[in-house]
């Protein structure tokens, strides 16, 4: 009887994901499931704009993109990691603003068909975007940091 009710226990634990996850585990992993949600569901709307091959079609582009990443970024705050990671999220949530931040910048460049102002303001981007994945490396959030493919 004991047995049984030691494994009837261990079936109902692993059913409830306890048995082995400490809670700062559990919230660790939700965090990372939330993120990568969130991540997976902003790059499936960027992929779906079309892409742009004209410097005017960028300008087209990024009206599409800004409000699709300033609503990412909302859901962003939204989420809650672990406390020892916090300051890495915070930092990330950081630069994820800044990138915003440069995209009227890069419309009106586009806009003015001022090559060199848009290409100085797509490398601030891409290195605030290589920072950006390296935080969700380091967090654990696969998924966003490969980024879109």
């Amino acid at each position: 009887m004991l047995r049984s009710l030691a494994c009837i226990s261990l079936v109902c634990a692993a059913l409830t994901g306890t048995a082995s996850a400490s809670p700062d585990a559990r919230s660790a992993d939700t965090f990372v499931n939330q993120a990568n949600a969130a991540c997976s569901a902003y790059f499936r709307k960027l992929l779906a704009l079309p892409r742009p091959t004209t410097v005017p079609e960028v300008a087209a582009f990024m009206r599409g993109a800004h409000p699709i990443a300033v609503r990412y970024v909302q859901r962003m705050r939204q989420l809650h990691p672990p406390s020892a990671q916090a300051a890495t999220y915070r930092g990330l949530l950081a630069n994820l603003s800044a990138s915003n931040a440069l995209d009227p910048g890069i419309i009106a460049a586009a806009e003015r068909g001022n090559r060199v102002r848009l290409q100085a303001l797509t490398a601030r981007e891409d290195a605030l975007d290589q920072r950006i994945n390296a935080a969700f490396a380091k967090l654990g959030a696969r998924v966003c940091a490969k980024g879109p493919s």
